[in-house]
């Protein structure tokens, strides 16, 4: 069975010509992604062996996304392209790296490397609660409202919460889709807010492309989660 790869990369030039190498090896079956959203998604969605990141991603910083995926998935492989000579961040959480340029012959051994190590992934380190430098009115809103899942960031989720990350990370993108089509998403915050029986899921997104969104097992009233989501303006 070929192993899926998922390559993640703006440069859509170079990552095809990645992906055409690949694939002319005969073990991979690669895809695509060129923005750190995609990534995630199709990182839950189509379920790869392996996830190639380059650092140079330019809507998201590479080792947030790298962190994130490390969250939801936390036994799956994941390389990184390095820029130039530049160092990676200390401690990020990944399996090898592939330097660029490369030699198209390297590859197999490169990668064969990775899926035949018997060593864990190294485990993104624990997240002191004052590292976080999160808003506080989310900290707040994870306080008073409990929310059985929640997701927080940009383009991304750059923090989950809740019982199930990989649901909290759908969960973000089908409120950032919906924001997407919402024809009132132009003024700000835009919401959503969609009740089914004691279920809620609430969405916000921000002036400056913040997107919050929390989902309750319980019904819980707009107006009191506004309240909370309001104190964003006062801190």
């Amino acid at each position: 069975m070929k192993k899926r790869v998922l390559i993640v990369d703006h440069d859509s030039a170079f990552a095809t010509f990645l992906k055409e190498t690949l694939e002319s090896l005969g073990d991979y079956e690669a895809h695509i992604a060129t923005t750190g959203e995609e990534a995630l998604a199709k990182t839950v969605e189509s379920h790869p062996n392996l996830v190639i990141v380059d650092m140079g991603l330019e809507d998201v910083k590479a080792e947030v996304l790298i962190q994130t995926i490390r969250e939801i998935k936390p036994h799956l492989k994941i390389m990184v392209i390095p820029i130039g000579d530049s160092p990676l961040p200390e401690g990020l959480p990944v399996t090898g790296i592939i330097p660029k340029p490369f030699f198209v012959g390297d590859l197999p051994e490169i990668l064969g490397k990775a899926f035949t190590s018997k060593e864990e992934p190294v485990s993104a380190p624990p997240k002191e609660p004052q590292a976080l430098k999160f808003p506080r009115w989310v900290e707040e809103f994870l306080r008073e409202l409990s929310p059985d899942l929640l997701a927080f960031g940009d383009t991304s989720p750059q923090f989950l919460a809740g019982g199930d990350r990989e649901k909290a990370a759908k969960l973000f993108q089908w409120v950032a889709r919906t924001m997407d089509e919402n024809p009132y998403s132009r003024s700000y915050p835009a919401e959503i807010y969609y009740r089914s029986g004691n279920d809620c899921i609430y969405g916000v997104k921000m002036s400056d492309g913040m997107i919050l969104a929390a989902a309750f097992s319980r019904e819980v009233p707009l107006g009191m989660i506004r309240l909370v989501v309001k104190r964003r303006e006062e801190v």
